[in-house]
């Protein structure tokens, strides 16, 4: 059995993500903001943060997700706001959330829509695949 007295330096990467989390739910706050949630850590810690940030959201929070990881970026958010040179280019919202849509933003400086590959199946929410 693990001791309750365990120092937080001593748990995994995953496993301080997830009790620093638990630490700011216990504040109640209204507004979380994450900045890059899951750097360093493994796909099963990934998973555990990624549902905890849902149940925020679902439990009437606001939560900003900062994050250079794409996948994350258009598995978790509603809304994505892109930055070049430390000024927003675009906002995308809904289905216009997607990998090529940010690359594009970030790259050009413009919002502009890219063609999706149907046959890309690089997106695990897709369902045809």
């Amino acid at each position: 059995m693990r001791s309750l007295r365990l120092e937080a330096s001593k748990l995994s990467g995953g496993n301080q993500q997830k009790l620093l989390l638990a630490k700011v739910m216990m504040a109640d706050p209204l507004v979380i903001i994450i900045d890059e949630p899951t750097r360093g850590i493994d796909i099963g810690n990934k998973s555990q943060i990624y549902d905890f940030i849902d149940t925020m959201v679902r439990a009437g929070k606001a939560c900003i997700v900062i994050s250079s990881e794409m996948p994350e970026l258009v598995g978790l958010a509603d809304r994505v706001l892109v930055m070049r040179s430390g000024r927003i280019v675009a906002e995308l919202r809904g289905e216009d959330i997607s990998e090529g849509n940010v690359v594009y933003a970030a790259t050009t400086g413009e919002r502009g829509a890219v063609e999706e590959d149907e046959n890309d199946c690089s997106d695990s929410d897709r369902r045809a695949c």
